[in-house]
């Protein structure tokens, strides 16, 4: 359709057909200095392993992401999610 608006990730395309994984050198990130900052406080820094199925579970609450289908396992979910159910602001676009 020549009138559809282009997908809004149209202009990364060029990172997955140039092989982006095994053609990009960056500098290996972590928390150590966020870990070293918050030393000595009251601030407690969570190992993002632990996390991250936390935030695929705010994604698939608000509508984000669809819920993993076919292992068995949810996603973890905090009963507040509930109430940011309908909000605009945290849906995809449809593209």
């Amino acid at each position: 359709n020549a009138d559809a608006e282009p997908h809004s990730l149209f202009p990364l395309l060029h990172f997955v057909l140039d092989d982006l994984p095994t053609s990009t050198r960056s500098p290996e990130l972590d928390e150590s200095n966020t870990k070293q900052i918050c030393k000595g406080s009251s601030v407690m820094c969570a190992d993002m392993r632990n996390v991250m199925g936390l935030y695929f579970g705010y994604l698939v609450a608000v509508g984000f992401l669809e819920a993993p289908a076919g292992d068995g396992k949810s996603v973890p979910k905090l009963v507040m999610w509930d109430s940011l159910k309908g909000l605009d602001a945290v849906k995809r676009t449809g593209q």
